[in-house]
């Protein structure tokens, strides 16, 4: 990228001041244009390794081979935890079975020692790695670790059940769904599940006494087992959720309206229709992110769809070697990045090498629908550039465009009418630089129970915790500005990044030093997904936001969050330094105006020097 911003002349560059984004990234592609077309060929050396379906994002069946080879060896010398870290990479390099055919029947193997097939696929590496899961359970098992040992069966079971899924016909895959089962005391499905192994395995295999015995012991434990206990435990499974409604204000009123401030372009206000809003009373009820990213530093701990941590045995993309999920159904729910980025269109890893805010807005342009987007009415940071930050953009979202218009045809992106122009990009880009959040984690959990009070931070983290309780049991309806700085200071500290989030109506939320309102970002389903018409399951939203009120409003009240350092946890000049660097703007909140600059009390730990300050506000305000 650094060599295409080189290659602009320098009258390009100081004409985008005057140009709004659009106009500024179709003047940068019109040059690249004419450039391309005399005879340059920087711009398409510079996007041949993103757009190569050969590259490093790309599956590899040979690679895959070697891992599974190393997987057997450990296996065989009872080395379970690095047969399962060799086969999890072997099931990251295969190939999908789609882009293959379907594969032969392999003949019946031993139980213990995973298939040896020659050209893995997913559905046989899948098999591997519950047999492998199974034995790392029974070690957990003599060691008395019933958490562990469960864990283990839990995704043995599932990934037999894939396997199953792939090879209807493959005995040994539901041997093992009925081992993971029976192990769980999921009765009828490991009785099921024997029963299918023993049809389906050759009469003169030495393994059917096997199965047989374990049949037969099943279906002893199913005789045992109480109907009624059966029938309770299969329909409160995954569906029973236990909900907190306490100062939950009632959804059918409306609780807030968008209006144009006086200072601050639209804003969200408490309702006229109400008589206000007290401490804890949730205002923005659990709305789902328009789009989101994950910071690159978790994308091999992490889920790419709802971000959380992800097990020992993560489920791999189709199509590249990147992406890994919780299971099949955040992958499958994950389509910005199966229609997109990825998929069947051989794009190539392009996606892997935008900054996070490119990436989140070819998302946003992807989740639009037709002009009438979303994030239209979010504030486009652009104004507070200079000239050499602006051809940066430009050039990003000119790159940005061409790549994901190379995989257009085949993704059938160019059906649904999506505008993936350099200017549309780049307007993307710069309602992500204005409004999006940065999903915080806090790596040490056990040390912020003393911040129990709102989020300081609360556009830019995760909820504290014990957050919630502390307001809805309204212990602190008028939180001090130490307990603000207390919480501040685990943020600062500890909190890292986690992904990068957009939303419609929560990002409309104005800044203020001294807020009286706070957003919880939450990862990943909260509670089982709703039972709905039919149509299919619900899908899970991979980031959701929910606002409260941290203090009593009036109805027409402005609800104002904080983007950075609250009132009292540094100098006022300190604080709009680190907003204008992180936001683009100069703060003039009324907390701000009620301070006077050159005696403002101190209310931060004797020690912490102005330079201490920024420098570990600096380590707050990193791009996801």
């Amino acid at each position: 990228m650094d060599a295409i911003v080189a290659s602009l002349p320098p009258a390009t560059v100081a004409d985008l001041a005057g140009l709004c984004p659009r106009e500024a990234a179709e003047s940068v592609a019109s040059f690249l244009t004419r450039e391309t077309a005399s005879g340059s060929t920087l711009f398409a050396e510079t996007v041949a390794p993103l757009t190569d379906p050969a590259g490093p994002a790309s599956k590899s069946a040979r690679r895959a081979a070697e891992f599974k080879a190393r997987a057997r060896d450990a296996f065989v010398r009872n080395r379970f935890e690095e047969a399962l870290q060799h086969v999890t990479t072997a099931l990251t390099f295969a190939p999908d079975d789609a882009r293959r055919a379907a594969p032969r029947a392999s003949p019946p193997e031993e139980e213990s020692v995973p298939s040896r097939a020659s050209t893995p696929t997913p559905g046989s590496l899948r098999n591997d790695r519950a047999a492998v899961l199974l034995r790392l359970a029974a070690e957990r098992l003599e060691a008395q670790d019933r958490l562990l040992f469960a864990t283990f069966a839990r995704l043995a079971l599932r990934d037999a059940s894939v396997a199953v899924t792939s090879n209807p016909k493959c005995a040994k895959a539901r041997l093992r769904v009925g081992v993971a089962a029976r192990a769980l005391e999921e009765i009828e499905t490991a009785t099921s599940a024997f029963r299918d192994a023993l049809r389906l395995i050759s009469t003169t295999d030495p393994a059917r006494v096997s199965i047989a015995k374990r049949l037969a012991e099943a279906e002893r434990a199913r005789s045992k087992t109480p109907k009624s206990v059966a029938a309770s435990s299969g329909v409160t499974s995954g569906v029973t959720t236990i909900e907190n409604t306490t100062n939950r204000v009632d959804t059918q009123k409306k609780v807030v309206d968008v209006r144009l401030t006086p200072d601050a372009g639209l804003g969200v206000l408490a309702s006229k229709t109400l008589n206000g809003l007290e401490p804890g009373d949730v205002v923005i009820d659990d709305e789902p992110a328009v789009a989101s990213v994950l910071n690159k530093a978790f994308r091999a701990t992490r889920c790419h769809f709802c971000h959380r941590a992800v097990s020992v045995a993560p489920t791999p993309c189709r199509f590249c070697v990147v992406s890994i999920y919780c299971d099949e159904a955040c992958r499958d729910s994950d389509v910005a990045h199966n229609n997109l980025e990825c998929g069947e269109n051989d794009s190539g890893c392009w996606w892997m090498a935008l900054p996070a805010e490119t990436r989140l807005a070819t998302r946003l342009v992807f989740f639009s629908d037709g002009e009438d987007t979303r994030t239209t009415p979010l504030h486009r940071r652009w104004a507070d550039f200079d000239a050499d930050a602006r051809a940066r953009l430009a050039a990003t979202a000119v790159v940005a465009s061409f790549c994901v218009k190379r995989g257009q045809k085949s993704a059938d992106l160019s059906k649904e009418k999506k505008d993936f122009s350099p200017g549309a990009v780049l307007e993307a880009t710069c309602v992500v630089l204005g409004n999006a959040f940065a999903v915080k984690s806090c790596s040490h959990p056990s040390r912020v129970a003393s911040a129990t009070t709102p989020d300081p931070r609360s556009a830019e983290v995760t909820r504290l915790a014990n957050l919630v309780a502390s307001l809805d049991t309204k212990k602190n309806p008028h939180p001090t500005p130490a307990a603000y700085l207390d919480a501040w200071r685990v943020l600062s500290e500890e909190a890292q990044p986690v992904a990068l989030a957009t939303f419609s109506l929560t990002s409309r939320l104005n800044h203020s030093c001294d807020p009286n309102a706070h957003v919880e970002l939450a990862l990943g389903p909260l509670m089982p997904t709703r039972p709905n018409s039919g149509s299919g399951p619900e899908p899970s939203f991979h980031v959701r936001a929910t606002t409260r009120a941290t203090r009593r409003c009036a109805p027409h009240e402005e609800l104002r969050v904080s983007y950075g350092p609250v009132l009292g946890s540094a100098p006022s000049e300190t604080r709009r330094e680190r907003l204008n660097a992180s936001h683009g703007f100069v703060c003039a909140c009324d907390g701000c105006l009620r301070e006077k600059n050159a005696e403002e009390p101190s209310r931060i730990e004797s020690g912490d020097d102005d330079d201490a300050i920024t420098r570990r506000w600096d380590d707050t305000i990193d791009d996801a």
